[in-house]
């Protein structure tokens, strides 16, 4: 009789895992990355996180608005190093980049300001006043009350200059105000308000550049 053989299917059983799926950042958290770095001051890192966010999505206005503001303050470093041109280069990137995040986010203050501040530094007075005028329309601020007042000041328009130092030191109640308005007022001859912007900063500045010119310029005029 012929034996039965019996066959076993082995069946082999293989337990598999999957990879997890780790979901690219999007420009939102690519930017909250940079913003970390700038912290840090790991600002060359930061600039690349800045790029990769543009790449995920061009029209973000948070990357162009962040990137333009660094790029500015390195043509700030610039030229206080005396490197005119590599300051002019930088601010010309500088405003580009914040163009871009004004195009795409029209209502944002701070791009007006940083824009016009870099309109400023390349003395093009009347669009870094375009700007200024933008920024205070949408957010009242002393600090851009303040570079408007510097630029009415180029503009020989001290008039305005005064009224928008005395913006500046209302909201800010800083003693630059005072003594800028106190060289304003000198210039149209106004010495007795000139004089008391001069004692009040000397009364309330701690820097010693304003301390310095407000002693200087009270010395020059003499007892009143």
């Amino acid at each position: 009789m012929a034996k039965i053989r019996r066959v076993g299917l082995g069946l082999g059983l293989a337990l598999c895992w999957l990879a997890p799926v780790t979901a690219k950042p999007n420009a939102t958290q690519l930017c909250d990355q940079a913003d970390g770095l700038v912290k840090k001051g790991q600002y060359r890192e930061s600039l690349q996180k800045y790029e990769q966010a543009l790449q995920v999505d061009p029209k973000c206005a948070r990357a162009y608005a962040a990137r333009g503001t660094m790029i500015s303050g390195a043509a700030e470093g610039a030229m206080a190093r005396g490197e005119g041109g590599v300051a002019q280069n930088l601010f010309q990137q500088g405003i580009r980049d914040l163009s871009k995040a004004i195009q795409y986010s029209p209502n944002d203050a701070l791009s007006y300001a940083n824009r016009g501040s870099c309109y400023y530094r390349l003395n093009q007075f009347p669009k870094a006043l375009v700007d200024f005028d933008k920024s205070l329309a949408l957010k009242p601020s002393a600090p851009v009350y303040g570079s408007r007042a510097g630029c009415y000041t180029k503009l020989k328009r001290d008039q305005n200059a005064i009224a928008d130092y005395t913006k500046a030191y209302s909201l800010g109640h800083n003693a630059n105000f005072l003594f800028n308005r106190g060289n304003a007022y000198l210039r149209l001859n106004q010495v007795a308000k000139a004089r008391a912007d001069y004692k009040q900063a000397l009364r309330e500045s701690k820097d010693p550049r304003v301390i310095a010119g407000a002693k200087n310029n009270l010395e020059a005029l003499g007892r009143p």
